[in-house]
């Protein structure tokens, strides 16, 4: 096959134009109970034993009717409405409620996680490895996206507690051992398209609170586009706090925790094509809309293909004892055509693997395509054109439903040994676009152009990263591209014959 390679550079949209999402501070009508008074009468709530059952019917891919009406609230599944105040930090915000719905749906318990942590790791590395520098707030004013939240979140580094990085006190650094001060692990940033209604249904029965980008700026604004009272805003329902608008722009980031399919069109000042809504965590305080929260038409214009929710899934802060990693998360260049990745490194010591973590993505035109993996682990290995000479230790296969940073279990544990050489090889059965960091990028606040520098924490030497693209050869991504890192990670728990955790114990 011809060797075509195309690299999408999106360091643009996702570092030189990290819009300052969640600037604004609202108020609203607190007294309207819109949960119990508003809701369509036609929907039936679920049952605790009810939404017990489904879930277990999801999780374990069979099919299952979804309720036409869902609010992870009734069954204690959502913390606390926070206010971000003035800070431009609604992205960490609306990952750690995400975190911290999934760590009760999981079964962890109840966390109080801190953004202000995340979001620092996001943009600064105590041990010197990238900073900000530049913009006269700093970090605290740029914004950011979900690459911001998984890049510390899947590194192992957050999320921390509230308790010992709270969030009212942001204007101090951090030590080198803020990385180290995670109660939780990072175990998948699952990406789904917002026009894909069922699926992210799926997502919150399964996994909590997903994530989502909102245009909040038009809240505040009249038909002409000029700046008003939100309860003068066309598009903002001050009464029954429902957003409708055709405008596709996001400057905001919340969490849905729910939907009601039956929600009434009368409801919104300007009517949207049908009826339903999703039911919104907002980071503004109790203050703002319902008790913190409003409703989305299912018709916004920010509910389309090209916009892109997440979902959190947590692990505990034992699932695994060391990560083997050479990227930062970000994940600024994709590669189409993917049809493999690999990783070498060396064991610290004697240690059983227990599984890794890859980052395929959608496509240029926002799909992503079921890919069947197949994972395999050498020792001895001599060169990747000759994978059949080295020692297998490990083959398996397993099926990539969804886009995003992700972890692949190990059915059973791999020992290894220490100084054991050691690579780990993903082939897809389809063509995947995949991501890679790179190693400088710059953003830019918008109101005075400011800048902030990233450097990755760390970066890969030839011989231990490569990618394979359509049918050519595998090739050293460093070679390839010298200011690149392959975002994948190898876990590993200390000594022999350890168990391996499963998500969902099989």
């Amino acid at each position: 096959m011809k060797k075509r390679i195309l690299i999408i550079a999106i360091v643009t949209a996702l570092l030189l134009s990290a819009c300052t999402m969640g600037k604004k501070t609202g108020s609203g009508n607190a007294n309207k109970d819109l949960k119990d008074d508003i809701a369509s009468e036609e929907a039936v709530k679920l049952t605790k034993e009810e939404y017990k059952q489904l879930r277990e019917k999801l999780c374990n891919g069979e099919e299952a009717d979804l309720p036409k009406m869902f609010d992870l609230r009734d069954y204690n599944l959502v913390t606390p409405v926070k206010n971000q105040g003035q800070y431009g930090i609604c992205w960490a915000y609306a990952a750690i409620s995400a975190m911290e719905s999934n760590a009760l749906i999981m079964g962890f318990g109840e966390y109080d996680l801190s953004e202000y942590h995340i979001g620092y790791l996001a943009y600064n590395d105590p041990n010197g490895g990238f900073s900000s520098q530049g913009a006269s707030d700093g970090w605290l004013g740029v914004g950011g996206f979900n690459e911001y939240s998984i890049a510390p979140f899947m590194r192992g580094y957050a999320p921390a507690s509230e308790n010992k990085y709270p969030s009212d006190d942001v204007q101090r650094k951090l030590s080198a051992d803020a990385i180290n001060d995670n109660v939780l692990n990072g175990d998948s940033s699952y990406f789904v398209q917002a026009s894909k209604k069922d699926e992210i249904k799926r997502f919150i029965i399964e996994y909590g609170a997903v994530t989502a980008c909102v245009d909040a700026g038009s809240w505040y604004m009249d038909e002409s586009g000029n700046r008003t009272d939100i309860r003068m805003s066309p598009y903002f329902n001050f009464d029954t706090n429902a957003v409708y608008s055709s405008m596709t722009s996001v400057d905001h980031m919340v969490t849905v925790i729910g939907w009601d399919d039956n929600y009434s069109e009368d409801n919104f000042k300007i009517k949207p094509d049908g009826p339903g809504a999703w039911i919104c965590k907002n980071s503004w305080g109790n203050g703002f809309g319902d008790c913190g929260y409003f409703y989305l038409s299912y018709y916004d214009g920010v509910v389309n293909p090209g916009k892109e929710w997440c979902v959190y899934i947590t692990a505990p802060k034992d699932s695994y004892d060391y990560q083997y990693q050479y990227d930062g998360g970000y994940g600024a260049y994709e590669i189409e055509r993917t049809t493999g990745v690999a990783m070498a490194f060396t064991a610290v010591e004697d240690q059983t693997l227990t599984g890794l973590k890859i980052y395929p993505k959608t496509n240029i035109n926002h799909k992503f395509n079921e890919a069947k993996a197949t994972v395999e682990i050498y020792r001895n290995v001599e060169s990747m054109k000759n994978l059949e000479t080295a020692e297998k230790l490990y083959s398996a296969q397993t099926l990539l439903k969804y886009a995003g940073y992700q972890t692949i279990e190990l059915n059973e544990g791999v020992n290894v040994n220490k100084d054991d050489v050691i690579y780990v090889v993903v082939t897809f059965d389809n063509e995947l676009t995949y991501r890679l960091d790179a190693s400088t990028g710059i953003a830019t606040k918008d109101d005075n152009d400011a800048k902030l520098n990233f450097k990755l924490v760390s970066l890969a030497n030839p011989g231990e990263t490569f990618i394979k693209v359509g049918d050519n050869d595998w090739e050293d991504c460093v070679v390839k591209r010298p200011d690149s890192s392959l975002c994948m990670k190898v876990m590993a728990c200390t000594g022999h014959d350890r168990e391996v955790y499963h998500r969902f114990k099989k």
